[in-house]
């Protein structure tokens, strides 16, 4: 995957992109989010909560659901379902699951 696609995926997501040691292939290593996305500031403005909440989403999913996958990383493939904050409960994600394990 090219810098590029990384910007073009992480940028609207989370507010930043990661540097080049903040991914591997197609995974992006969640040290770079520990460490640029962990507390969000007093007063932050909504867009950049939802940055952060997306980032926590990201960890839960890595932490919680996808828990036999490489180290400490997420694959970009889920990163275009953290696009819809409100509607990301509403999601299948069993059959999120079943479809990634069986790409």
């Amino acid at each position: 995957m090219e810098l590029l696609l990384y910007e073009d995926l992480c940028l609207p997501l989370f507010g930043k992109v990661p540097p080049s040691e903040g991914y591997k292939g197609n995974y992006i290593r969640l040290t770079w989010s520990n460490e640029s996305l962990e507390t969000p500031p007093e007063g932050t403005i909504e867009i950049v909560m939802h940055y952060y909440t997306r980032a926590c989403i990201m960890h839960m999913l890595r932490a919680m659901i996808f828990t036999g996958l490489i180290g400490n990383a997420v694959s970009c493939y889920f990163l275009p379902l953290l696009e819809n904050v409100f509607g990301i409960c509403n999601y299948s994600w069993g059959s999120t699951i079943v479809a990634y394990l069986y790409h």
